[in-house]
């Protein structure tokens, strides 16, 4: 830790960016280099370091530091960012752009090194490096080159990106960052901003809407089928209501049951709850489906679809009245009511004469029908909405189990108007765009068409109109926010980046797009836009 104090310091280094944690898992990662709260200091060899503040960044801390060497003083300001796990990438490229971003702002326009570090200095720095440098490049020649800079990289530092799965994120990254401009909309410009999205963009008569929402699917491709292998496998395929709507490995319900495990349901971490996203049970599915009930114990039942008397491969999971036995479990209807577009129950599950639990459902039956007035269906949806709240918010923390027939097009229109509600109270902003873009890393296809994308807003526009957010006036020119949209948006019928599984591909290597290995003779070089220091590859002057 002296030596490298002593070469932030040599260096003349003002920005200091960790992307590791101290401690992961079982392991050390990094010795901590700074002291512990503000007023502290503490001395590295001849530098006495102190730290002067702590305030939140994206994703993690952001540290002002002082270094005292003899009469000289100088500022350092670290930014940690804590949300790369201990293995893999992070589930979102968002919040670590926006940490490059906060780095570079601070960085400024100095010509001193910005020093970038993880645990070896390679791997989450070499993804981090990469990142900002091919947008640099791409902005600068309107080329993505990432296989060349990262050969490039790893050249003047071994092992640089150690891994497939951080070499395909780097892709994703560049994609999402060239790709779009920041979508954070303040609630006082809501209305306007709405009333902009279905105006026309371009000369092919497509709205800004239409355009939004084919560049989210742009971001948002389906994962390689490793990801849901279990959804996959011979036994479990016939449980599934839609073989293209699976769950992941890494979020699926896993039931605790003797026989098997699966059901075709997802755990999504939201700001205020855990949702259980699922399909509309099968008539095979049904005991798995209150197993998921009993194991979970949701306090709320979701219901967004009715139940067809036609489709037979919609099974009611209650009974109208008494109770009805799902093999090992006993469900009983305790009540029932009525209020406009929901028939509200009160359902009591028991196995084994033992254990039970009680859950409200709340069955929605206002879904607007295509070509109806999505505000009535909106005004509607606001109703069960608020009346889901009103029944959980004694509790801190809670679940809530919401389906419909795929758990994915409905439920992800449910569970986005909850989360922007949310965002709305915690700032008075809301981001569409990009929370339909986290809960889709979490299922599928959360959100399925772009009725369905245009009706999220529609329902937060109800929202903020009920909650008089109309008469706050609105700024005609306000550009606080984000990235300026560049003109090279890929085809939207296309896929612009696909992942191949390399077990099933009979590949070598993760192929991510389109790559191209050998380089043009006109093609420019990709170089670092930013003078980096990475750690431990530093000679101090003698």
């Amino acid at each position: 830790m002296d030596d490298f104090w002593r070469m932030v310091w040599q260096e003349n280094v003002t920005t200091i960016a960790m992307v590791t944690k101290l401690k992961e898992g079982d392991k050390i990662k990094c010795g901590k280099y700074w002291p512990n709260k503000p007023g502290d200091s503490v001395k590295f060899g001849y530098i006495r370091v102190e730290l002067v503040s702590l305030e939140a960044c994206t994703g993690g801390i952001k540290r002002t530091m002082t270094m005292l060497k003899g009469d000289d003083c100088r500022t350092v300001t670290q930014f940690h960012f804590t949300e790369w796990p201990d293995k893999g990438v992070p589930k979102h490229t968002s919040a670590l752009l926006k940490f490059i971003k906060e780095v570079k702002a601070d960085h400024g326009q100095y010509t001193h090194p910005l020093i970038i570090h993880c645990s070896a200095g390679v791997g989450r720095t070499g993804v981090v490096i990469s990142i900002d440098s091919v947008v640099a490049h791409a902005k600068t020649t309107r080329m993505v080159d990432v296989f060349n800079f990262v050969t490039n990289i790893r050249q003047k530092r071994p092992y640089m990106v150690q891994t497939q799965e951080q070499y395909a994120f780097i892709y994703g990254a560049v994609l999402e960052d060239l790709l779009w401009r920041n979508t954070l909309i303040p609630v006082i410009h809501f209305t306007d901003h709405l009333q902009d999205l279905h105006s026309s963009g371009d000369g092919h008569g497509r709205s800004k809407m239409t355009k939004e929402f084919q560049t989210l699917k742009s971001l948002c491709p389906d994962p390689p089928a490793s990801q849901t292998r279990s959804g996959r496998t011979r036994d479990n395929h016939p449980k599934n209501r839609y073989g293209n709507n699976l769950p992941l490995q890494r979020n699926r319900v896993i039931l605790d049951s003797p026989d098997h495990d699966y059901i075709n349901a997802s755990q999504m971490k939201g700001i205020h709850c855990t949702f259980m996203t699922t399909q509309m049970p099968l008539p095979t599915t049904v005991s798995d489906f209150w197993s998921m009930v009993l194991n979970n114990k949701p306090s709320t039942i979701v219901m967004l679809n009715d139940k067809s008397q036609n489709d037979k491969s919609c099974a009611q999971y209650w009974p109208d009245a008494n109770s009805v036995q799902f093999g090992s479990y006993s469900v009983s209807t305790l009540s029932t009511s009525s209020d406009g577009d929901m028939t509200i129950r009160q359902l009591k599950v028991t196995r084994n004469s033992k254990t039970s639990h009680t859950v409200t459902q709340y069955q929605f039956h206002g879904w607007p029908k295509h070509g109806s007035d999505p505000h009535l269906g909106a005004r509607s949806l606001m109703k069960l909405i608020r009346a889901v709240k009103s029944s959980t918010n004694k509790m801190n923390e809670f679940s809530m189990l919401v389906h419909c027939l795929s758990g994915a097009g409905r439920t992800g229109v449910f569970c986005t108007a909850m989360e922007c509600i949310a965002q709305i109270a915690e700032g008075d902003s809301v981001d569409i765009f990009q929370t339909v873009k986290i809960l889709r890393a979490d299922r599928m296809q959360f959100v399925q068409t772009e009725e369905e994308y245009a009706f999220v807003y529609d329902v937060i526009r109800e929202y903020l109109h009920t909650e008089n957010y109309e008469q706050l006036p609105y700024p005609i020119e306000d550009h606080t926010y984000g990235n300026v949209e560049i003109d090279y948006t890929h085809d939207p019928e296309e896929n612009p980046y696909e992942v191949t599984d390399p077990q099933e591909a009979g590949a070598t290597a993760l192929v991510y797009g389109n790559v191209e290995t050998e380089r043009s003779q006109d093609r420019p070089k990709s170089e670092p836009q930013q003078p980096y220091s990475v750690y431990e590859n530093v000679t101090f002057d003698s």
